[in-house]
């Protein structure tokens, strides 16, 4: 038996937490192309482009279609 695949999300007055989708990568690219954001967090590559974030969106709907 498998289980139904669920997209959980949350929302608040201020917040919305969802799964990603592919059009968020032009707005995940233009965050982290800015070496300001991009410097502080470790794993992130620089420059950064919209095909990155297209990449990585791919790879973390692939880990949440595994469990």
């Amino acid at each position: 038996m498998s289980l139904p695949h669920i997209n959980p999300s949350l929302a608040t007055k201020r917040l919305q937490l969802r799964p990603l989708t592919a059009s968020d990568a032009v707005g995940i690219a233009a965050i982290l192309n800015d070496f300001d954001i991009s410097k502080c967090l470790s794993p992130v590559p620089y420059p950064y482009a919209q095909l990155d974030a297209a990449e990585y969106i791919a790879g973390v709907g692939d880990k949440n279609a595994a469990v």
